[in-house]
């Protein structure tokens, strides 16, 4: 135990092999030992030849004379430092644990093997509203209305029933105070040292935001479709109306240019000139035979617009742009003869 042969520990202190900071403590337990109790037991640690510390569990008894004098101890001692090691990983590690259940934002969680909780991290006092020792000897579904509860409790139990672990399980829980809140659920299955099925341990999240942020966009993004359908169906009716446009506005031009070329055709086989007649007494040819009968181009006549009077003879001058005059307010047509200048 102390790494040291028996002559080398007979005739010595015992105290020698203790560090000095557990002198008082040892001295004290020594000290307690009375004829009334004799006998107990303490732990302490030990230094090796080789500097390491290791630990020690000493059952010790006081053997005392006839006037209740301590005359000597006998001790019965045995090595525990793999036992405290692992005492001691454990509690670092719990505490790791607990520090970490502590300051994350998932609740932790245990149940048994019937679903009821046996552990619950303080972290439930945000996310639904209870204390810790609240949760202990209630089941998830305790905290659920009746049909969310029904339809959990048949999906936990398809993985209870074959010790399956599950994750990302949406439910729909129960606040304290009323208002529902949306958790995503994970858990793995526990055993004993016998492999006997123990319960699940898990976390729980709450998504509740996140649920309503995506039910948000959601609606968005439905309202969007619904923008750009009644978009596409109001371009789609534009564009009809558009089609419809240009196949009216083809329709007319092509009634125009047809209506022109056969205007064209009548005036160019016409034996007479065609003109348009002013309320000033001014005409306006159209018609290329005007040179024919005059001698002046078709540009020459209408520079300017030609007055009547200064094609026809002077003598008939004046009979002429009177029945023209008097065929515009009746908005009749007239014949009329008169010779006309040429050049």
């Amino acid at each position: 135990y102390f790494g040291l042969k028996r002559d080398e520990l007979i005739g010595t202190s015992f105290m020698r092999l203790i560090p000095e900071s557990e002198h008082e403590y040892v001295e004290n337990h020594f000290a307690s030992l009375t004829i009334e109790n004799p006998a107990a037991m303490h732990e302490h640690r030990v230094i090796a030849p080789d500097g390491e510390i290791n630990w020690q569990r000493w059952t010790n008894r006081a053997i005392f004379d006839d006037e209740e004098r301590i005359i000597e101890f006998q001790s019965v001692g045995h090595d525990i430092t793999d036992r405290r090691r692992a005492e001691e990983e454990l509690r670092q590690s719990e505490e790791r644990f607990r520090s970490l259940v502590e300051t994350t934002t998932d609740w932790f969680w245990a149940v048994d093997e019937n679903a009821v909780y046996n552990y619950s991290s303080p972290k439930i006092r945000d996310i639904l509203g209870y204390e810790p020792e609240e949760m202990l000897g209630k089941t998830p579904f305790d905290f659920m209305r009746l049909e969310e509860a029904d339809r959990v409790s048949e999906i936990f139990a398809s993985y209870a029933e074959s010790h399956r672990p599950f994750e990302l399980l949406e439910n729909t829980n129960v606040h304290k105070d009323g208002h529902r809140v949306v958790l995503e659920t994970s858990g793995i299955p526990v055993f004993d040292v016998e492999g006997v099925f123990r319960g699940y341990r898990g976390i729980d999240r709450d998504i509740t935001e996140r649920k309503r942020a995506e039910e948000e966009l959601r609606k968005a993004h439905d309202q969007m479709e619904q923008n750009v359908e009644e978009r596409t169906r109001e371009l789609l009716e534009t564009n009809e109306h558009l089609r419809q446009e240009i196949e009216s506005r083809k329709l007319v031009e092509e009634r125009l240019m047809e209506s022109e070329e056969n205007y064209r055709l009548l005036v160019d086989n016409l034996p007479s000139i065609v003109y348009r007649g002013y309320k000033d007494w001014s005409v306006e040819f159209f018609d290329e035979k005007i040179e024919v009968l005059t001698g002046y181009s078709l540009e020459e006549v209408n520079s300017g617009r030609t007055r009547g009077p200064g094609m026809t003879v002077e003598q008939a001058s004046g009979d002429a742009r009177e029945t023209f005059i008097r065929a515009l307010k009746t908005d009749k047509s007239y014949v009329r003869e008169y010779r006309i200048k040429i050049k």
